[in-house]
């Protein structure tokens, strides 16, 4: 029996990056997200300083 080999790439983490910033722009957002900066503590939306994990909140946006 042949072994099966599957021709669909694999998915990488930053293809998915890319499908959300397709659809971050068709729905009209902001159509970049910084790949280099998606977890700096400085540019993130999350408080990755919470002392308990499960209080894992984004901050609140200053306008």
């Amino acid at each position: 029996m042949p072994l099966a080999i599957s021709t669909t790439p694999l998915l990488t983490g930053v293809d998915f990056m890319r499908m959300r910033n397709d659809i971050n722009a068709w729905f009209g957002y902001d159509d970049s997200v910084p790949l280099l900066n998606l977890y700096n503590p400085v540019n993130t939306d999350f408080d990755f300083n919470a002392k308990d994990p499960a209080k894992l909140r984004p901050l609140p946006h200053s306008e």
